[in-house]
């Protein structure tokens, strides 16, 4: 699709020297290997080669939404919960996809300039580590697996479908 639409501007000044492209999952290296999808994995690296753009890289959606929150008008912006907001302070971003995104936006001073670095993860890889009596009955779906630990991720796949709802009270209660 992509090379579709780049045909367009091939060999002329529009075609894009830089391309960006945000995923839902972990970014290492400029790759996304995804656990939830068909796709085995997403290489930043050739999606270069292959649409000829030289400065390519892949981001994590929600860096992407912590990056573009910085640049939202405020007429744009909606207030949820009435607070202070501290300038320079760090903020965070979380919310529900195809898992769990989380964000940190962490203030620092360049050349003179107040700016935020973006520092993207995936929460609902956290590690499962059963806190409760409730949560340790569960531990048994991660035996199979032979792992030290296993993921919030990884433990709602294994989990049954009619197990669910023990499910949701299990991981709400970590957030």
């Amino acid at each position: 699709f992509l090379q579709d639409f780049l045909q367009e501007f091939i060999d002329t000044p529009q075609y894009p020297k830089y391309g960006v492209i945000a995923i839902a999952g972990p970014i290492v290296r400029n790759t996304c290997i995804m656990g939830n999808t068909e796709w085995p994995k997403i290489d930043g690296f050739e999606l270069s080669k292959i649409l000829n753009i030289p400065n390519f890289r892949l981001i994590n959606d929600f860096e992407s939404i912590g990056y573009s929150l910085l640049a939202l008008p405020k007429q744009d912006q909606i207030i949820l919960n009435q607070g202070r907001l501290k300038e320079g302070a760090p903020i965070g971003i979380m919310g529900p996809g195809t898992g769990l995104g989380v964000c940190h936006l962490i203030s620092s001073h360049r050349q003179g300039q107040h700016v935020y670095d973006v520092f993207p993860g995936e929460g609902g890889h956290t590690t499962f580590s059963p806190q409760t009596e409730q949560e340790l009955s569960l531990i048994h779906i991660s035996e199979p697996t032979r792992l030290l630990s296993i993921s919030y991720a990884v433990f709602c796949l294994k989990k049954k479908k009619n197990d669910f709802d023990c499910l949701i009270t299990v991981s709400y209660t970590h957030i």
